[in-house]
């Protein structure tokens, strides 16, 4: 509402009515509410206070819905429409208060009968309706904030899945070519030529991502195959042995599922190879009715999953929001010096099964 003076709160409202007898009544109305001082503007069509609207800054619009260029909801949703962030009372007729309720509905804060309402009525009424809005757009600024970080978090998470899982198997591979240097040329060159692979992969996928952030494999091969490339590209040149078991019989996911079981299987295999100093990798996919359970275990030097709740490690951050995005019990066990096990479980109903073969 507007600012406070001798006359108690100022209220710039625009009445829109084209009857100029209860635009006076209305007006004498406004003028009698205690501690509140009104400064009106009247207009008798929808356009007008559209027109007004696009120049001025009011806290209320008292709004007839039978308007020479308007009538009924449209009124209301027209101006909804075009000023969607200033409160709106309607002032209806004593025979149509169904229209009212269907106004309030459409978005309008409240609504009033004609001829009806006194003065503490119609001042309650109004400020009721300008709370309700900076209530409104309260909450719409925080779902809007909400959704911003969430999406900086799914790009922060893509980009880390895309660009930190290559760079770490060029890596890999580099090394392995460094310690054969000079002892096998052969496996030296194919060290080299897997790099190499992975970083054309790698940039082919930033690629896509840029365009539907969804991995190149993933539609070609679908969810196994996408998941078998990758621990194949991982193993060369890798003394761990990376193994792979598929139980049951693959049906395809929704593409949200598929690619977060992907990338939560790419990070786990990722995070072994880097820290757990394990012989043993081993990733199995299960498809059941209900759905489809990933788990990734190694019998490297393990950790305490708890001492790691709220750290600052994107992968496990990673790992945990993809699997809540897709509706999915995400399990991480282990103890020091006895390998980590990495479980997600989703359920998919026959129905939500579209997308590509996984």
């Amino acid at each position: 509402m507007g600012i406070m003076n001798n006359h108690g709160v100022r209220v710039r409202a625009l009445v829109v009515e084209d009857n100029a007898a209860d635009a006076c009544l209305l007006e004498n109305v406004l003028g009698r509410i205690p501690d509140a001082q009104f400064e009106t503007t009247h207009v008798e069509r929808l356009d007008d206070a559209l027109a007004s609207l696009a120049v001025a800054s009011y806290d209320a619009v008292l709004l007839d819905l039978g308007l020479p260029d308007s009538q009924g909801s449209d009124t209301v949703t027209r101006l909804r429409q075009s000023q969607p962030g200033v409160p709106v009372v309607v002032l209806t007729g004593l025979d149509d208060e169904t229209v009212g309720i269907s106004a309030v509905q459409l978005g309008a804060q409240d609504y009033l009968l004609k001829g009806s309402f006194t003065p503490s009525a119609l001042g309650r009424s109004i400020r009721y309706a300008i709370e309700r809005k900076r209530a409104e757009l309260a909450v719409m600024a925080q779902l809007k904030e909400a959704a911003i970080i969430e999406e900086r978090n799914r790009i922060a998470g893509e980009i880390h899945d895309i660009l930190a899982q290559d760079f770490v198997g060029i890596l890999l591979q580099l090394e392995a070519a460094r310690e054969l240097n000079g002892k096998n040329p052969e496996e030296v060159a194919r060290c080299i030529q897997l790099a190499e692979a992975v970083a054309r992969s790698g940039l082919a996928e930033a690629r896509r991502s840029v365009w539907a952030l969804c991995p190149p494999e993933l539609d070609a091969e679908g969810l196994v195959g996408a998941v078998q490339s990758f621990l194949t590209r991982v193993a060369v040149g890798n003394p761990t042995a990376i193994g792979f078991s598929l139980r049951g019989e693959p049906y395809a996911l929704p593409n949200d599922k598929a690619l977060g079981l992907l990338r939560i299987c790419q990070e786990a295999v990722v995070n072994a190879l880097r820290h757990a100093q394990a012989s043993k990798i081993r990733v199995q996919i299960t498809y059941q009715p209900s759905g489809v359970d990933l788990c990734v275990h190694d019998n490297g030097r393990g950790f305490d999953p708890n001492a790691h709740v709220g750290g600052k490690g994107f992968g496990l951050i990673s790992m945990r929001e993809r699997a809540e995005r897709m509706g999915a019990r995400i399990e991480i066990s282990g103890e020091p010096g006895q390998g980590t096990r990495l479980t997600v479980a989703t359920r998919t109903s026959p129905g939500a099964r579209e997308g590509r073969t996984s």
